[in-house]
């Protein structure tokens, strides 16, 4: 028996799965601030986020 090809994405390799939520509250004003600074940069808001953390941390560029 010939098995079907399954439909939608590849699942993605288990060390860039996405598993962990944080939770942040920010006034509207910062809201509004990060929301512009992320589209200026044809980014998401999450993706900005991310790349303040890894620079913090001395990570640029690297995931882990």
């Amino acid at each position: 028996m010939q098995r079907k090809a399954r439909l939608g994405r590849p699942p993605k390799p288990t060390r860039l799965r996405k598993t962990r939520r944080l939770q942040l509250l920010l006034t509207p004003a910062e809201h509004k601030r990060l929301s512009q600074y992320a589209l200026e940069r044809d980014a998401t808001v999450s993706e900005v986020i991310r790349a303040c953390i890894r620079s913090l941390m001395g990570q640029e560029g690297g995931t882990s």
